[in-house]
């Protein structure tokens, strides 16, 4: 509560790499009272640990890239590095994550208030996707 009024503080951000700015995020979370944190363009991938990443206090929900960028393919075969999304939640704040509002290199979350539920997504597009990816993307 803040000023007599319930508040959420959302901080997004674009992080070209966020492992080794982990330290950095959680000074701006702390100093700044962050309930909800987005960042894009993470890095992440499978082999990474949520342990890794913890910030705490907060749960995190990962959209790790998990497909490649290539013009010339249809359908995704390797895994290509960059891309990816996370969102940081503070512990106390009823939280479910949305599969069906995720996509590629993205995630989404539903808050739960006493007013009602505030849908959260974290979206990076790569300029790089393929015709069949970019309406993947925009088809969810």
């Amino acid at each position: 509560e803040r000023t007599g009024k319930k508040q959420l503080r959302v901080y997004y951000t674009n992080a070209n790499g966020l492992m080794n700015k982990l330290s950095e995020l959680k000074i701006i979370i702390d100093s700044e009272n962050i309930d909800i944190a987005c960042i894009t363009e993470t890095h992440f991938h499978k082999e990474i640990l949520d342990a890794e990443i913890n910030l705490p206090g907060f749960t995190v929900y990962r959209g790790d890239r998990n497909f490649k960028l290539d013009r010339t393919i249809k359908k995704a075969s390797e895994i290509s590095e960059g891309g990816g999304s996370v969102i940081y939640v503070k512990n106390h704040i009823a939280t479910v994550e949305e599969s069906h509002h995720s996509s590629h290199d993205s995630t989404s979350v539903t808050i739960q208030t006493e007013i009602g539920n505030i849908l959260i997504g974290c979206f990076y597009r790569s300029s790089s996707l393929n015709e069949d990816q970019n309406s993947e993307f925009l088809d969810h």
